[in-house]
């Protein structure tokens, strides 16, 4: 079981009864006995917060998150496909006829997307199933493809258009795996160990999980449409009718099988102990998906400001993400209502308290996290969520494009507490507004709400706060598509034409171009150009 499955089987099973929140020490520890590592869960928890599932909270052991409403609704919406009590059928079929897609990768997307729904495909352009799908608009807008849909009977057997349109047999076998692996993994409950309640949650977890995989590739045809007897009848009766002790119950129920022991985990989210894994790593989160480095600032609580801590942290990460090759584009964000609110004055008021000052972090760490950003080799996208403000604003600035939400606003700040500009405000601020500009905004130091910044040219563009997630990294996987090796180029000669004059900045060109005109990239796109053809980038 991988570990975003895990995560989400985990809230969608046991932490919605228990208010859809959980700490992370105690994530941490119930998924250690699925065997899902602490970095893995980490990572899972990073995904699922920039994909919108979870949001970070605060809890009585720290640092925790929560389901979001969108997730709710999913959970909702899957517990209602595979746990389907059907209304009696009406004998109509769904048919759909949709738009030819050129694009293969679309095509196969939308393939699977439609067979993840339960329709099974005629021909090229016509999909058929037993009941429309309440997901299907969803889908339909995600691929940005139109269909047609109709609801018709069949004049010929329906037994045998099930029988060629769905692979009922497959199905059968699917269920007989299912039921050869469960039986062992019902009998390793009952066996005596340092925690059996931690082995009775794992081997119930584990048959959920695999159950329920079966489960959604049954489409639910009606038993009238299918033949009996066979391999096929055995999923077939399970999804179509709930017999007593045909097929595990809803998550919550006291048994997972009609053959499940009645021992349950007893151990509750909130009496978990708070553990080594809740450590300052957490305040920073990595996750590669598509070629898409994210990395996100998660102190919501603190607006995410900088710790001694978080910006070792942060370092580490934007360091690693450079050298990631599977990393092809790189976003950065804040959790929470906040983008970043720079240093973290509290600590800072002790470490003055305590005759440290900045005690060099401005070497330390700002310096070495804007170089990293800025002189990196790859695209940076900054995904402003909110305030961003002193070095906030500045690691904002050393990105390469600024999506900023409607309710973003950024403040040079530094005045304000008697301190100069640093991580590089002084360097990227009067290259983006010009110096006249960059003055003002340092010396009084007042707030930019959103449309002035995009006015300014201190952002790239301004989406509505419930877009920014998915527009920030849609335009991350379109640079993680494209030819890095000449991104990175252009970073290259940008930086060094910024304090070099044209001769020096036409030499550099000519190096970056012999550099560029070497990859293979280089000679696919020219080849596809030539034919016509829309080129595919490797990033080398």
């Amino acid at each position: 079981m991988n570990a975003r499955s895990a995560l989400f089987d985990l809230y969608g099973d046991h932490l919605r009864e228990r208010g859809g929140r959980a700490p992370v020490a105690a994530l941490v520890r119930l998924l250690a006995a699925l065997g899902v590592a602490a970095p893995a869960v980490r990572t899972a928890v990073s995904r699922m917060v920039r994909q919108g599932w979870l949001e970070p909270v605060p809890t009585p052991l720290g640092p925790g998150y929560a389901l979001t409403p969108p997730a709710v609704r999913r959970l909702d919406e899957a517990a209602h496909r595979i746990y389907r009590d059907l209304e009696p059928w009406d004998g109509l079929w769904h048919v759909l006829v949709v738009e030819r897609v050129r694009d293969r990768a679309r095509r196969e997307r939308l393939g699977a997307g439609l067979t993840y729904l339960g329709y099974a495909r005629l021909d090229e352009t016509t999909w058929i199933g037993p009941r429309a799908s309440s997901e299907l608009d969803a889908l339909l807008s995600a691929e940005s493809v139109r269909a047609e849909r109709f609801r018709s009977a069949y004049e010929g057997d329906a037994r045998g258009l099930v029988a060629r349109a769905w692979d009922l047999d497959g199905l059968g076998r699917s269920y007989e795996r299912w039921l050869a692996d469960a039986r062992p993994l019902l009998a390793s409950a009952g066996e005596a160990g340092p925690d059996p309640d931690e082995r009775a949650f794992a081997v119930r977890s584990r048959l959920v999980h695999e159950w329920r995989k079966f489960l959604f590739s049954d489409p639910g045809c009606p038993p009238t449409c299918c033949r009996t007897g066979g391999r096929g009848r055995g999923p077939r009766g399970c999804s179509t009718r709930r017999r007593r002790g045909s097929c595990p119950r809803r998550p919550g129920s006291s048994k997972v099988a009609s053959e499940a022991p009645e021992r349950k985990a007893r151990t509750k989210v909130s009496e978990m102990p708070k553990t080594s894994e809740t450590v300052e790593a957490e305040t920073v989160l990595y996750d590669v998906t598509e070629g898409v480095a994210t990395i996100t600032l998660n102190r919501p609580q603190g607006m995410n400001a900088l710790t001694a801590g978080m910006k070792a942290a942060l370092r580490e990460t934007v360091e690693r993400a450079a050298a990631d090759g599977e990393a092809r584009a790189v976003v950065l964000t804040g959790a929470g209502r906040a983008f970043c609110a720079g240093q973290d004055l509290r600590e800072h008021a002790d470490n003055l308290a305590a005759g440290k000052g900045l005690d060099g972090t401005v070497r330390e760490h700002y310096n070495p996290i804007v170089l990293a950003l800025a002189g990196m080799a790859k695209p940076v996208v900054a995904a402003v969520n909110g305030v961003a403000a002193g070095a906030g604003a500045s690691l904002a600035y050393a990105c390469d494009l600024v999506v900023a939400s409607e309710k973003a606003s950024f403040a040079t700040a530094f005045t304000r507490i008697g301190l100069a500009p640093d991580s590089g405000m002084s360097w990227t601020l009067q290259r983006l507004v010009g110096r006249a500009k960059a003055a003002e905004l340092l010396l009084l130091a007042e707030p930019v709400k959103a449309p002035e910044a995009l006015a300014l040219g201190l952002v790239s563009r301004v989406v509505p706060a419930d877009e920014l997630a998915p527009a920030s990294v849609e335009l991350a996987r379109r640079l993680a598509a494209g030819p890095t090796v000449a991104y990175g180029a252009v970073k290259a000669a940008l930086d060094h034409a910024a304090t070099h004059d044209l001769a020096s900045s036409l030499e550099r060109e000519a190096e970056l171009q012999d550099l560029c005109e070497k990859t293979a990239d280089h000679h696919n796109a020219t080849e596809a150009f030539l034919n016509k053809e829309q080129p595919t980038f490797q990033g080398r």
